[in-house]
C-alpha cells in the first residue's frame, strides 16, 4: 500500500488543459447574501427546496440583483414553459398543508 499524500491539482478538460473558473452569477451571489435571512424567517424544519423557491421569488420580484439588475431571464424550460412563478401555483406547503411564505406547491 502506498503511503503517499494525494494533492488536488484542480479540474481539467478532456484534452488535459486546466478548466477556467467562472465568476459567480448574480443569482448565486444573491442566494449567498439572503439565504440566512430567509431561513430565519421561515419556520424551523422548512425544506431546502422551499427556501430556494422563496429566494427565487424574491429574486424575480426585484428583491435582488447585482448592479441594479433584477433576476428572471424569461428563459424557457425544456417543456417550453417559462421559468419561475407568478400567478397560481407558486405557494409552498410544509407537508402539513400549511402555506409557507405565501407560496403553494405546484401539482404537475
Amino acid at each position: 500500500m502506498c503511503n503517499g499524500v494525494l494533492e488536488f491539482l484542480g479540474k481539467f478538460n478532456a484534452d488535459g488543459t486546466r478548466v477556467e473558473e467562472r465568476a459567480a452569477s448574480a443569482f448565486s451571489l444573491f442566494v449567498k447574501e439572503h439565504f440566512g435571512a430567509v431561513k430565519l424567517r421561515l419556520p424551523a424544519g422548512t425544506p431546502h427546496k422551499a427556501l430556494m423557491t422563496e429566494l427565487g421569488i424574491q429574486w424575480k420580484s426585484g428583491g435582488g440583483g447585482v448592479g441594479g439588475t433584477a433576476g428572471g431571464t424569461g428563459k424557457k424550460t425544456r417543456g417550453g414553459r417559462s421559468r419561475g412563478g407568478g400567478g397560481d401555483g407558486d405557494e409552498v406547503e410544509d407537508g402539513d398543508g400549511d402555506v409557507l411564505g405565501g407560496m403553494r406547491t405546484l401539482k404537475l
